[in-house]
């Protein structure tokens, strides 16, 4: 039987999870980022929001083992589920501890995003929710980028 190659990474090129260690208690104890407290708590707020919007893309891409054929994609997407649950996990540690520390509210800052996924969920195609992890992820890097060069005055 002949397998289509479906994947498109190079042959030679290999990911897998990082596993990124870092202390909490340092990182919370003071302007993580550049010694910004406005930075700092503006991408605490991102990092409340990153596990429901992993999740939802690793469903959007999980959503198609069964079609694919190709034995490198299907490599490809164990290491990639691997390594966003790996992102999703540490997004979840830290952000439990900045919640207790700081006395933030998880489900009334994740409640509008809730909504909008389970919306996803209900009205989109799978094809039209996996469509919308790529824009997304990239708008919220430039996003970041540049709300954090304005708040650090155009030095990044």
């Amino acid at each position: 039987m002949l397998v289509q190659t479906q994947s498109n990474s190079p042959a030679d090129l290999e990911f897998g999870p990082r596993r990124p260690s870092f202390d909490i208690d340092v990182a919370l104890s003071s302007g993580w980022h550049s010694g910004s407290a406005f930075v700092t708590a503006w991408l605490n707020r991102m990092s409340m929001l990153f596990r429901l919007s992993e999740k939802f893309f690793i469903d959007s891409v999980v959503h198609y083992l069964d079609d694919i054929d190709d034995p490198h994609l299907a490599a490809e997407i164990s290491a990639f589920r691997t390594q966003e649950a790996s992102h999703r996990m540490q997004h979840q540690k830290y952000n439990v501890a900045l919640c207790e520390r700081r006395g933030y509210s998880p489900d009334r800052i994740k409640k509008n995003a809730r909504a909008r996924i389970a919306w996803a969920n209900r009205e989109l195609s799978a094809r039209g929710r996996s469509g919308r992890c790529k824009p997304r992820n990239h708008r919220t890097l430039a996003l970041a980028r540049h709300r954090i060069n304005r708040a650090l005055g155009g030095r990044i």
